[in-house]
């Protein structure tokens, strides 16, 4: 049996992705997930995916790290020790036995996402040539979210309407 290969967009297609669909008009925010602890989780590797995708006109990125549940755990941790077993003493510290990394770790990865973010606000906006799209938040004024609604009634998609309030973002972590 031939081993199995993912099926999925390359990085570069998917920031691609990301640019014709806020050309188009339609938001779209990035969950950079999962980062993996000495895979994909070097400051550098953070950065650069965040820088590509506030480039590309993301409306917000967040980043998650690998958590481990059970039974994708032992998974992990079984292809790990085949593929990388001198990471596993670094899993074995950043997990213990539970399901998720140190809070120390979110917050080195919120960092780097946010510095990156603020690198891109210095920069000039990139040129969209078929239009405006939206805007990404971390280009509009402070305390504008993008999410404020012109009515204060609801309306609902079934019957034609454009859809629940979407509101702000509430505090979110990783809203930018």
């Amino acid at each position: 049996m031939a081993p199995h290969r993912a099926r999925h967009a390359a990085p570069a297609q998917r920031v691609e992705a990301v640019r014709k669909l806020n050309e188009a008009g339609i938001a779209c925010s990035v969950l950079i997930a999962p980062v993996l602890p000495g895979l994909s989780d070097r400051d550098e590797q953070v950065q650069a995916v965040a820088r590509a995708c506030a480039d590309a006109g993301a409306t917000s990125i967040s980043p998650i790290g690998l958590h481990l549940r059970p039974g994708v755990r032992e998974h992990y941790l079984g292809w790990l020790a085949r593929a990388r077993p001198d990471l596993l003493g670094r899993y074995r510290e950043r997990f213990g036995r539970g399901w998720y990394q140190p809070e120390e770790e979110h917050r080195r990865l919120r960092a780097l996402v946010d510095a990156a973010i603020e690198g891109a606000r210095r920069r000039p906006a990139p040129r969209r040539p078929t239009g405006p799209g939206p805007q990404p938040a971390w280009r509009r004024a402070p305390g504008v979210t993008g999410h404020e609604r012109s009515s204060g009634a609801p309306s609902d998609p079934v019957i034609g309407g454009e859809g629940p309030p979407r509101g702000d973002d509430g505090g979110r972590p990783g809203a930018v």
